[in-house]
């Protein structure tokens, strides 16, 4: 089951990418996958993807890899609604700050 980013204990550095994976964090959404195919062939499909989501042990258990295609674009990172992955030093990505933004301009909104 994911953690809250500031509880996990395994960071894994991927040497080609330069990315960090965080596998307490990654819930298996696939988004990343789709994605990663949407931006590099224009197409949604989870099998064509240059990332890949490994189930580990126990079914909630997930593990991103990147295929030898992967040209590190980064692409997987901003749309990681989980931070599962990301660049070293980097704990929010896009999507989780514009949904922290959405969240904040809600409650400051008067009913």
């Amino acid at each position: 089951m994911a953690l809250l980013p500031e509880n996990v204990t395994v960071v894994i550095h991927d040497a080609r990418t330069g990315f960090e994976i965080v596998p307490e964090l990654c819930t298996g959404c696939g988004l990343c996958q789709l994605t990663c195919t949407h931006v590099k062939q224009r197409a949604f499909s989870l099998a064509g993807a240059y990332i890949a989501i490994e189930r580990v042990g126990s079914e909630e258990s997930f593990v991103p890899t990147f295929t030898d295609d992967c040209d590190s674009c980064g692409v997987c990172i901003n749309y990681c609604g989980y931070e599962a992955i990301r660049l070293p030093g980097q704990h929010r990505s896009w999507f989780v700050r514009a949904r922290e933004l959405r969240g904040s301009a809600a409650r400051e909104t008067p009913a």
